[in-house]
């Protein structure tokens, strides 16, 4: 009788702790589709060498730039935690420390742009 009690509450409590954990049954689908480079309608190799790997790289300076510079690390730290104030003008401002590393940014279609 008393083992028959744990055993109901042993899966009494397996039970509420799977309906406390997340299951995840979305499937990823990866779909791969082949774009020609030298493409005379879209350019894509000269975008790619002209555009995409040059923003690409000033990204990735800026990222060195802002990790070695603790003023503007502090800066930009502050400026994410701004980020999440209802303030649509506070929010604007926040991008400034982006934009001062990255000005091609304004172009891009990014949430600064829904903000002005």
């Amino acid at each position: 009788d008393n083992k028959e009690k744990n055993q109901n509450n042993n899966i009494a409590i397996k039970k509420e702790k799977e309906k406390n954990t997340y299951h995840n049954d979305a499937k990823i689908e990866i779909v791969v589709s082949r774009v020609s480079m030298d493409d005379p309608n879209y350019n894509h190799r000269q975008n790619w060498q002209n555009i995409i790997l040059p923003r690409l790289r000033s990204l990735v300076e800026a990222v060195y730039r802002i990790r070695s510079n603790d003023d503007k690390r502090y800066r930009l730290l502050s400026s994410l935690a701004v980020v999440s104030a209802a303030n649509e003008e506070e929010k604007a401002l926040s991008w400034n420390v982006l934009l001062e590393e990255c000005p091609w940014l304004r172009d891009c279609d990014t949430a600064y742009q829904r903000l002005c």
